[in-house]
């Protein structure tokens, strides 16, 4: 029976998309939000089976409570008559499927074995299995990957009784030994099949292929996969090793975790590229710590020679982080432990550097592509030189603890009608920063100001923050100081419905993306303490707004565009006219995560489409004038803030965030954080002294800021749970701004 033209709930069925063994998937129209949906429909004869609508709804409760950027989202599911269906998301873009039948490039591989390893520990935290990774279930939108089909997924605790049938889910290619055995699974199931998608990738061909699915399913049992460099000859070894662990046919002897293997693929590449491109930087090597060697010979070059020489000590990488195996499952007690951070020395002279760097923009250059090149012109600063050690320096760092609140900032500008704030003709010019040593005393009373370690001076601290939480399922924007008033205090100041906060320059707007669909849609802009909304774009999908250096202009990604990032004038939008696609080679610009830098370039998370090299995935710049985008990391970090000659961004690795700091100008990407704990959403003080950043490492969620020039940690204040709380769940998505 079709079902075009009939209704299942409010969706109206108007196209057959496609089938496989589980499901029939349409596109629908659902009037109530004026858009288009996919919907699962599950084969009738389901319906006969005895407790089958009970585990149906039990099932799709558990699967819609995923909230990750790479699961293709739940919107809703439902039972009429025989029909049992799911509600998503509609992508009208292709699967990896349709890649699949070559081999890919391995950068490419790696982006996307990170995508879907982040996927499925997301919903292995949560007791979910897949039990059906395949490239057919993994939805591009560009080079986005969106996880689906979790349909059939089974709450692990159910898993035997669900089992002892004998029925063996899944697709045969893909299949874990130990589920076509019938055998109960857990979560390293899903990393078998994860393998075999990686196998696909890398070698254009699954391992085991036959004239039937039991001869198929007997190679998963009991034959080893063909080495793939009998396949590949030219494949460097440590990549083989990694595809032929994940395949291993004893759970214990695959990797612990999806992210675990894609760590392992990542840094496996990482020593392919360090082999034939010894220019290309990457976070996925052994983390490094950045010290002043006294006495060290300087670069021969006279303008080299005006910065320190840089040397970059070897410290312990994610996989010797003292970490529980069960860590992204069961989330341990946080224990009290000793940090070991980055040398006093290091930051000075890297922050020198990029002092320097922003100083020459600053002064006019907009030639991203000069700035990035390897060979050095007479307006470049040369990066120093990096030498490599094996002996690991570890210097421990006093960690603030729970004070009263610092004295509360300045009062920022005087709210005033989103409509009548005026538009600033140039960027606000660098904060002066006074550095007074601090003292030392025993106070007989609590002290009302964070104090600074003796012998560590640092900037002041001020200004406004706009931090994103969440209350229950809604998305909430604070504003701030860093005396928490605008969170805990009695009158906080917020913005409902809204996330991705980004104040203009001058310190006078906010523009957000409306999170709610039918109530705030687009972007927003508000006052500079969360007044309005007043809208600039109506556009359903359109997120991560920025603004240029001069708040003349915004740029945003659109969902429904299959993320092209747009520009747009910072008035009203009215029509499709009034914003256009940002292209480079005549090609639209795809990508995620936009930071706009103050010397006028737009950073972003991509791959090189408009290079038509799908693979070269990473961090870019580009100037926002020539759009000439030059790639400034080959890893999985997400940007969230560009300012003085500094970009930082978020990386997660074996299951919690790192924070990175980079010189735009060029270098070695430094880990600020460095640690087992949640760090993420940093932002960049306006002076370019600190940066500000949302940890748990105190064992609640707070602000904390540190300070560039020696390191030095400082907590401000707990999130106040009642007010909101931090999803870690949804960090790639999310960001928080400073202002003076």
């Amino acid at each position: 029976m079709s079902l075009i033209g009939q209704n299942l709930g409010q969706y109206l069925i108007v196209e057959f998309i496609g089938a496989g063994g589980m499901a029939s998937v349409y596109k629908a129209y659902q009037p109530s939000l004026d858009r288009y949906v996919a919907v699962k429909v599950l084969p009738a004869q389901h319906a006969l089976t005895p407790g089958y609508k009970e585990r149906f709804i039990l099932e799709a409760r558990a699967v819609a409570q995923l909230s990750h950027p790479n699961i293709l989202p739940i919107y809703d599911f439902g039972l009429e008559g025989d029909l049992s269906y799911f509600v998503m998301k509609y992508v009208p873009d292709r699967t990896l499927g349709d890649l699949m039948g070559r081999p890919l490039d391995l950068a490419q591989v790696s982006h996307y074995v990170d995508q879907v390893a982040g996927a499925l520990d997301h919903a292995h935290a949560r007791g979910i299995l897949h039990r059906d990774v395949k490239p057919a279930n993994m939805l591009l939108e560009g080079d986005w990957l969106l996880l689906t089909d979790f349909g059939l997924a089974k709450i692990t605790e159910a898993t035997t009784a669900i089992t002892s049938t004998g029925h063996i889910f899944g697709t045969p290619a893909y299949v874990s030994p130990e589920q076509a055995e019938g055998s109960p699974l857990d979560h390293r199931t899903d990393i078998y099949s994860l393998g075999i998608v990686l196998y696909q990738m890398v070698l254009g061909r699954v391992p085991f292929e036959g004239t039937t699915a039991m001869r198929i399913i007997n190679k998963h049992i009991y034959e080893p996969p063909p080495p793939p460099r009998s396949l590949r000859p030219d494949l460097p070894e440590p990549i083989e090793q990694v595809m032929l662990k994940a395949l291993a046919k004893r759970p214990a002897d695959r990797y612990e975790h999806p992210g675990s293997l894609a760590k392992a693929f990542r840094e496996a590449l990482t020593v392919v590229s360090a082999q034939t491109i010894p220019a290309l930087v990457t976070s996925t090597q052994s983390k490094q710590r950045v010290v002043e060697r006294p006495g060290a010979a300087p670069p021969s070059s006279d303008r080299a020679s005006a910065a320190p020489v840089l040397v970059a000590e070897a410290v312990p990488s994610s996989a010797e982080k003292a970490a529980s195996p069960e860590a992204q499952l069961i989330p341990p007690a946080r224990p009290a432990r000793s940090v070991a951070t980055l040398g006093i020395s290091l930051m000075g002279g890297v922050l020198l550097l990029a002092l320097v760097s922003a100083l020459i923009f600053f002064n006019g250059s907009n030639a991203v592509g000069e700035t990035a090149t390897a060979t050095a012109t007479s307006s470049q600063v040369v990066p120093a030189e990096i030498n490599v050690t094996t002996e690991p320096t570890r210097i421990a760092t006093a960690t603030a603890t729970p004070l009263p609140a610092p004295t509360t900032p300045a009062p920022g500008p005087t709210p005033q009608s989103v409509g009548e704030v005026s538009t600033p003709t140039s960027p606000p010019a660098p904060a002066t920063v006074t550095v007074a040593p601090a003292e030392v005393t025993a106070p007989a009373t609590p002290s009302t100001e964070p104090p600074t370690p003796a012998h560590q001076p640092g900037p002041s601290i001020g200004g406004t923050l706009a931090i994103p939480v969440k209350v229950g399922a809604e998305f909430k924007v604070y504003v701030t100081g860093f005396d928490g008033a605008g969170i805990n205090g009695p009158a906080p100041v917020s913005l409902g419905n809204a996330r991705q906060p980004m104040f203009r320059r001058d310190g006078q707007a906010i523009v957000v993306n409306g999170a709610v669909e039918g109530v705030l849609r687009g972007i927003f802009v508000t006052d500079s303490r969360g007044g309005g909304p007043n809208p600039l774009n109506d556009r359903g999908q359109a997120t991560w707004p920025v603004w240029s250096p001069d708040g003349s202009t915004i740029m945003f990604v659109d969902g429904d565009q299959g993320r092209t990032i747009f520009r747009q004038s910072s008035q009203l939008a009215r029509s499709d006219a009034d914003y256009s696609p940002v292209q480079a080679n005549n090609v639209n610009l795809v990508g995620n995560n936009l930071v706009w830098s103050d010397d006028n370039r737009l950073v972003f998370q991509g791959c090189a489409d408009w290079l038509g090299q799908a693979g070269e995935c990473g961090i870019w710049a580009a100037a926002a004038t020539t759009v000439d985008p030059i790639r400034l990391t080959a890893n999985g970090g997400l940007p969230t803030d560009a300012r003085n000659g500094l970009l930082t961004y978020m990386l997660a690795e074996d299951g919690d965030w790192e924070i990175y700091l980079l010189p735009l100008a060029g270098g070695q990407p430094i880990n600020l954080t460095n640690n087992t704990y949640q760090d993420g959403l940093a932002a960049i003080a306006p002076d370019g002294q600190s940066v500000a950043y949302v940890s748990d490492e105190s064992g609640a969620w707070a602000v904390w800021t540190i300070t560039l020039s020696n390191n030095q940690k400082q907590k401000w204040f707990d999130v106040d749970p009642q007010r909101g709380t931090i999803d870690v769940n949804i960090w790639a998505e999310e960001r928080m701004s400073w202002t003076p």
